[in-house]
């Protein structure tokens, strides 16, 4: 795989077993393949990734994330309930990664409940981080909305726009940019010592996705729509 500098570079997938909004989620199927699938086949389509990690709790999701070619690391139960952060999984998978090779200098974070991210997508946006000086990327998605803030006296506020002049055009307004859960990549050094995703100088990578995170069955069932919609009119 090409390298933009000599560095090394993993990907690591969360997915626990268990999910009070959906069960069994990261097993259902979009257009036939999982989304713990959808999501290796993307990494797998990256041209920088060294190696692909998936950490998880749930054997089924192991045997799956093997199908499509990802290593597994065993996540303990103590960092798999509802209660343990993203960053708590990271950890654990990067002190599980340094202990089986010898350079890992960049981590990235995908998560399956993102299922139209691609190879392309991904390359972005650690090609962001490697050609800057930050220290951790993430993926967005541009947003022009008329965005708003409830005030402490409880009257709305315009935060991107001023309510009391004439109404702007929305092509007008400056671009917000939204999370959308995708993408997130770091610089380890700096990761380690904040503990957290945003460690420092942060870039910003736009995808042009549906603004869908598969959080409720719902979701799934739009992503599943979009997916059939996009078949038929290929």
């Amino acid at each position: 795989m090409r390298k933009s500098v000599d560095s090394g570079i993993s990907a690591v997938i969360l997915a626990r077993g268990g999910s009070k909004g959906i069960p069994g989620k990261n097993l259902k199927k979009i257009n036939g393949t999982s989304l713990i699938g959808r999501t290796i086949v993307a990494a797998r389509d990256c041209n920088i990734l060294d190696e692909i990690y998936l950490s998880t709790d749930d054997e089924l999701i192991a045997e799956e994330a093997k199908k499509f070619g990802a290593t597994i690391i065993n996540r303990p139960a103590e960092i798999s309930g509802d209660e343990a952060s993203s960053e708590a999984g990271w950890l654990h998978a990067l002190r599980e990664i340094k202990s089986r090779t010898k350079k890992v200098d960049f981590l990235t974070f995908l998560q399956c409940t993102s299922p139209f991210t691609t190879g392309k997508d991904i390359s972005g946006c650690i090609e962001g981080l490697l050609d800057s000086k930050a220290s951790c990327s993430l993926s967005v998605i541009e947003d022009h909305s008329f965005m708003w803030q409830k005030q402490k006296d409880g009257f709305g506020h315009g935060m991107n726009h001023d309510e009391n002049s004439q109404r702007a055009r929305r092509q007008d307004l400056p671009p917000y940019y939204k999370e959308n859960g995708a993408i997130y990549c770091v610089r380890v050094a700096d990761f380690e010592r904040v503990k957290r995703r945003f460690c420092g100088p942060v870039i910003l990578y736009t995808v042009n996705h549906p603004a869908v995170e598969i959080d409720t069955l719902d979701d799934l069932e739009i992503c599943r729509a979009i997916c059939k919609e996009r078949q038929s009119s290929s």
